[in-house]
């Protein structure tokens, strides 16, 4: 339904009406009710004229004063509530219009990104990496393997969406047969490069831990960065299961070439771009349980690996690393 016409659709209300058009052909022409094909008609007939007379519109629930203290609470927290506002301000006026004078100033309520404190002590050592490593070009960031672990998961409900009119939710055509089962996890380990593409992505056997990972790096990792780039260097965060004394000694036994990473370094890392991909391109309703999740993981991943994604993100390098710069080693956009 449409509140506002422009005055071009209007015209063509009145052309089609004077012209013998049924009323409800009218309205389903201009996705509209046919009250409002009626009211511009009367409107016509009455007044000759098309436009709405300044004044006659409902009249405005806020001062332009009110509406500069709504934005200014707005800019001074934006995280602040419409019912915070509404009482700070003591307005009488509701949310909604609340709401309204906030969208008029283009603004919108989005659901915040989260990021974990950055004391300066951990900005110190990200800028510290980020200088270090400034000047470092494509090429040699295509030979780093990004790599990471991460959870996914799935709750004991799926919600199906379904197309039916008003009124037919509980009939039985419409209605969505549950299997109600307990949630089931994954753990997987994955890694990306420039040179090498999207790289692999293997099942973690229980929770993951320093005998595990090791296994990963010697027998998962290592065979396939050898077999596509052996210049490769390795990357991973600094968790307390990759800096155990068990794996930096299986490194060091396998001499593979590391790249020192800082602490807190999730937006560095490009990996965790394709796990925020990976997660939202799997077809859940399609996994029943943990078994048929693992399969629609890897049918996701090898889609994703079909594109030109990894060189992307590794090329994305050379500007995550000046924008830490540009932030002195805070967060940054990714």
């Amino acid at each position: 339904m449409k509140n506002k016409f422009t005055n071009s659709q209007k015209n063509a209300i009145l052309g089609m009406f004077f012209v013998g058009t049924p009323i409800q052909h009218i309205a389903d022409e201009m996705d509209c009710t046919r009250r409002s094909i009626y009211l511009w008609v009367n409107r016509f007939l009455e007044t000759n004229d098309i436009l709405r007379k300044k004044g006659t519109g409902i009249k405005r629930k806020t001062t332009p004063q009110e509406d500069t203290q709504i934005l200014q609470l707005v800019d001074e927290n934006p995280f602040i509530s419409l019912s915070q506002i509404k009482t700070k301000l003591n307005l009488i006026t509701c949310r909604y219009t609340i709401s309204k004078r906030l969208k008029e100033a283009g603004l919108k309520s989005y659901s915040a990104r989260e990021k974990s404190f950055l004391n300066d002590d951990k900005k110190v050592l990200r800028l510290e990496f980020c200088l270090k490593h400034k000047d470092w070009t494509n090429d040699q960031w295509k030979n780093v393997f990004f790599s990471d672990e991460t959870l996914i998961q799935m709750g004991p409900n799926i919600k199906k969406r379904v197309w039916r009119k008003r009124g037919e939710a509980f009939e039985k055509k419409f209605i969505s047969t549950v299997e109600r089962r307990p949630p089931y996890k994954i753990q997987v380990w994955g890694c990306i490069s420039g040179h090498s593409g999207l790289g692999i992505i293997h099942r973690v056997d229980g929770n993951m831990n320093q005998d595990i990972y090791s296994h990963i790096i010697e027998n998962v990792m290592l065979p396939y960065a050898q077999s596509t780039n052996k210049d490769f260097i390795f990357q991973h965060d600094q968790s307390s299961i990759h800096m155990s004394s068990h794996v930096k000694q299986t490194l060091e036994r396998l001499q593979i070439k590391m790249l020192k990473w800082p602490v807190k370094g999730a937006d560095l890392n490009p990996i965790e771009n394709v796990w925020a991909l990976l997660k939202a391109k799997i077809d859940y309703a399609s996994a029943p349980n943990a078994n048929e999740l693992w399969k629609q993981i890897q049918i996701t991943w090898k889609k994703i690996s079909e594109t030109n994604l990894h060189a992307k993100l590794s090329d994305s390098m050379v500007t995550r690393i000046q924008n830490c710069i540009n932030v002195n080693g805070d967060w940054t956009k990714y």
